[in-house]
């Protein structure tokens, strides 16, 4: 009798283990969400520009758009109109936004990957670096962004080698244009 209890045990234990390892393997794989946008309008073409006032609004309005969202990693380069955008979902959620030089895109993907699996990351990129953020990210290749595009919002899904990604517009905050049809 003592036998036939311990081969139930173990039979019991061999069946829990199988079903088991799949689900521990495929938890393991599953990296998290990253968000990435481009910084909000500029005040300015120069190189160092600001946020514009509907930078600003943009800044606030993904704000309250991921406020739900889990972030819990907050990655820009050294840019400060990156920052800025950043910056209203950072004190929402008291994040201490982590700075990354612009020529470090790889660093800043892995760790962002990393900080993934702890809550969702925010990435606030440049028009140059976004698609290249997006591939490392294991979302593909992006259409360009376009020098007027400030409303694109890339949702990756990291698991494993690659990503589920998908491409949204967000916050209609356009300035308003002159008589002539250039920006303010």
């Amino acid at each position: 009798m003592r036998v036939s209890v311990a081969k139930r045990i173990v039979h019991f234990i061999s069946v829990v283990f199988l079903f088991l390892i799949p689900v521990v393997a495929m938890g393991s794989d599953d990296q998290g969400t990253i968000f990435v946008v481009r910084h909000g309008e500029k005040a300015s073409s120069a190189a160092d520009a600001l946020l514009s006032a509907a930078g600003h609004k943009r800044a606030n309005c993904l704000a309250q758009m991921l406020k739900g969202a889990n972030v819990r990693a907050i990655f820009t380069p050294e840019v400060k109109r990156t920052q800025q955008t950043a910056e209203p979902l950072a004190s929402d959620k008291l994040i201490q936004i982590t700075v990354i030089p612009r020529s470090h895109v790889e660093e800043m993907t892995q760790k962002a990957i990393s900080a993934a699996q702890n809550g969702a990351v925010l990435i606030v990129a440049q028009q140059d670096t976004m698609p290249k953020i997006v591939q490392l990210l294991g979302g593909g290749t992006i259409a360009p962004i376009g020098d007027n595009e400030f409303d694109r919002l890339v949702i990756l899904h990291v698991a494993g080698a690659g990503a589920t990604i998908t491409t949204l517009h967000y916050c209609t905050c356009r300035q308003s244009e002159s008589k002539s049809g250039a920006m303010r």
